[in-house]
């Protein structure tokens, strides 16, 4: 049986070489948020209202995006993430876009943080919870958020077939014990905290991830993980993505159950 310190190893190895791959100037925080093809974002940050001030806690901050958006929006970020790599790239953009003084960093495990209880505002977190156990990961989510704090996670889905067929030939993108969320995850979360929310993005727009996976299969310069991709070149596929998501809030309109077939999930929740 694996260890948990064999699963934080191979987490940060991954992590540390994704980091290395990074160009920080390529990177652009602020349209992670106003992408058309990624509203889950823009979905995440309105889940949490006005941060003016807030002491917000990004879990699992890969290389700084999320923190030095947040910090751009008037928080108080505290950074962490496994990967001392993906630190460094935080503390690069976060210098490159003047908020080093809103942002501090450190090299922390989600499933045992350093932080005292209740001294956070806000919990948020992109893609990084289903690098953890939950057993694990939510007690520390809840004992670090401060009573009537407001907790926001984007995570991916595991439901739809199609999907798990694509994670399953493309292990060089992805680490050997990462588990996407399925629905009765929640129930996890709901132990914990109260007035927990889902909501389901990307059904009909993973033709455009699919998309993405042939181009990379027959040009294998390019970066190989589609979501990346697609914000990139969103401008360029700005009509396909609003018919897909029109589409698909027809569909979830209708039935329902479909939304289960999501590629991701944004879950909110309050302490």
């Amino acid at each position: 049986m694996k260890t948990d310190e064999h699963r934080y190893r191979v987490e940060r190895e991954f992590h540390d070489q994704w980091a290395r791959e990074v160009d920080v100037n390529r990177l652009d925080p602020e349209r992670m948020f106003r992408c058309p093809a990624i509203p889950e974002s823009r979905y995440s940050i309105e889940c949490l209202g006005d941060l003016r001030g807030k002491r917000v806690l990004d879990l699992g901050c890969g290389y700084g995006e999320t923190s030095i958006y947040l910090a751009l929006q008037g928080a108080q970020v505290a950074a962490v993430d496994l990967s001392p790599e993906m630190i460094r790239r935080t503390e690069e953009l976060a210098r490159k876009y003047r908020v080093e003084g809103s942002v501090t960093t450190s090299v922390q495990n989600a499933e045992g943080l350093s932080f005292e209880d209740e001294c956070f505002d806000v919990v948020y977190g992109q893609d990084v919870l289903h690098h953890t156990r939950l057993d694990k990961s939510i007690p520390e989510i809840h004992r670090v958020l401060r009573k009537g704090g407001k907790g926001c996670f984007s995570e991916p889905l595991g439901h739809n077939w199609i999907i798990n067929f694509f994670r399953r030939i493309s292990p060089e993108i992805r680490t050997e014990d990462e588990h996407p969320l399925i629905l009765r995850d929640i129930r996890s979360f709901r132990k914990w905290f109260r007035n927990v929310q889902h909501k389901e993005f990307h059904l009909t727009t993973l033709v455009l991830f699919l998309w993405f996976q042939v181009l990379d299969f027959f040009h294998k310069k390019r970066d190989g993980r589609p979501w990346k991709q697609l914000i990139e070149e969103s401008d360029r596929y700005l009509l396909p993505i609003k018919i897909f998501f029109a589409l698909d809030r027809c569909l979830f309109t209708v039935i329902p159950f479909l939304k289960r077939y999501c590629r991701m999930m944004v879950i909110s929740f309050e302490k």
